[in-house]
């Protein structure tokens, strides 16, 4: 990735992060965000929800209850496969902006 191709990204604004729970984004119960801040600059570059004991609980609930009507647990091997590998794609999709929002490390 060339320089010019970084700066571009470092420009693009990151929408602000919602919870993932029960297959829905939604905020935290309280409403609560946590500034993300880069470390390039010390800039605020996004907020993410900020989880509270109920948000937890309610992921943990609705886990539990999609693990007891066998959304995930009754998948063949294979399904589950395709899932997972369908999850890391989106995340290599992403991982250049993760990269350019993450300090170098030796």
């Amino acid at each position: 990735m060339d320089q010019n191709t970084i700066n571009q990204l470092r420009e693009q604004p990151i929408n602000a992060q919602c919870l993932f729970i029960n297959g829905c984004q939604v905020n935290a119960s309280n409403n609560a965000t946590l500034d993300v801040i880069s470390p390039i600059d010390g800039s605020v570059i996004s907020t993410i929800a900020s989880a509270q004991q109920q948000d937890v609980d309610d992921a943990v609930n609705a886990a539990r209850s999609s693990f007891s009507r066998g959304v995930w647990s009754e998948q063949s091997p294979a399904q589950r496969k395709k899932t997972l590998f369908a999850i890391a794609d989106l995340i290599e999709q992403h991982l250049s902006l993760i990269h350019i929002s993450e300090p170098t490390r030796p």
